[in-house]
């Protein structure tokens, strides 16, 4: 072990006497005024356990080494002025526990390569800046317990306030307020809601994996949001355990489809887009640009099937431009031509200037969980807490 915190050590820090430590479990260089490391010389350390750097002004740092230390537990480079930095080498790092990185001059930093390390405990993101993170990789994380974030990073995709962690993150400390931010939610039912997708959850490949914990989180926060008619802990207890993926998807999206169509038709309030609105704020315009896009891109996935009543509108009901458009028509599940029409104009007048061409459409369908859908459910979170504040 070599421990050399808070011994006063600046400027350039050589380590090359290190070379030759094949054996080197642990170095913590940490409060000091290190401002360049090179870490070449900590390649080749199986053995290493413990890197720890943070509350120095280090510029940079090479994470490379980390490839020949996949033994690593705790990695805490946190509250350093580095720029960039790469966590790929962390990704088979299987038995990291904690880890410290900073944020204060990282635009977004990616933790999409620790979303497979299943021991991972404690996660420390440090900086002032205002700067954003996507904390989607984290929702899988079973024994990530401590999140400190500090006092002014925003969220580009889930605002702090609005986050449900499903499976394992029991607690959230900001660094500045050292307040508890957990929501108060029913634990008996928010248990029942976890084991049924974990249990579907042990039969995924990593990708899939990852897309259903992105559809748990925002299937049970618009639930928890009370958006819509309907509770949706009843609509996951009736989940088959044995459900597919895709199987489980499909349930979920044809259910939600169908429980924002009923609030619609009774009156209830949607809770829709304003695009104004979010050009003009920037929390907004992280996203805005992502939902026009998808927008559009979902409209050429509706099918529409001519029945004898008419146009089955059902799928176009799935869309939050179909749900505004029929809503504001006071078009309900089919319509004959001249509904069409009235549809078609009042659609061009937004942007989407076709709809109901399938055969153009090869990444989006109705019956799966979309990107639209995604992003109007991110809108809604973003919103709901900021009425909240």
């Amino acid at each position: 072990e070599l421990d050399l915190s808070n011994n006063h050590l600046e400027g350039d820090i050589d380590l090359s006497p290190l070379s030759a430590s094949t054996f080197l479990e642990s170095i913590d260089l940490s409060h000091n005024w290190i401002r360049s490391l090179d870490t070449t010389p900590l390649k080749g350390k199986p053995s290493l356990r413990t890197f720890i750097v943070n509350q120095n002004p280090l510029s940079s740092l090479d994470t490379e080494f980390v490839q020949s230390s996949k033994g690593i537990e705790t990695f805490l480079v946190d509250w350093t002025q580095v720029s960039t930095l790469d966590l790929s080498p962390l990704a088979d790092c299987k038995n990291l526990k904690s880890l410290g990185v900073p944020q204060d001059k990282i635009p977004e930093l990616d933790f999409y390569p620790i979303m497979d390390c299943q021991l991972l405990e404690s996660l420390t993101v440090s900086g002032i800046n205002s700067s954003y993170i996507d904390l989607w990789p984290l929702f899988g994380l079973p024994r990530l317990s401590d999140l400190t974030i500090s006092s002014r990073i925003q969220f580009g995709r889930f605002p702090f306030s609005s986050i449900h962690w499903p499976l394992g993150l029991e607690s959230i400390r900001h660094r500045k307020s050292s307040s508890y931010l957990k929501e108060d939610i029913d634990q008996e039912g928010f248990g029942l809601v976890r084991e049924r997708f974990r249990t579907l959850y042990e039969h995924l490949n990593p990708l899939a994996r990852y897309h259903l914990r992105v559809a748990f989180i925002e299937f049970f926060d618009l639930g928890h949001l009370r958006g819509f008619d309907g509770d949706l802990l009843e609509i996951i207890r009736s989940m088959n355990d044995f459900m597919t993926f895709e199987e489980a998807h499909r349930f979920l999206n044809d259910a939600i489809s169908r429980s924002m169509i009923d609030q619609v038709k009774s009156g209830g309030s949607t809770h829709f887009i304003d695009l104004n609105q979010a050009h003009s704020r920037p929390v907004f315009a992280v996203i805005a640009s992502e939902i026009v896009e998808s927008r559009r891109r979902e409209m050429n996935c509706v099918s529409l099937i001519r029945l004898d009543e008419g146009f089955d509108l059902t799928e176009l009901w799935y869309t939050v431009y179909g749900q505004e458009v029929l809503s504001a028509l006071g078009i309900g599940s089919s319509t004959g031509d001249a509904g069409i029409l009235r549809i078609r104009h009042e659609l061009k007048k937004v942007g989407i200037e076709s709809f109901g061409t399938p055969d153009d459409c090869n990444e989006l369908s109705p019956t799966r969980l979309s990107d639209e859908l995604r992003a109007y459910l991110r809108f809604l979170a973003i919103r709901t807490s900021l009425s909240k504040n």
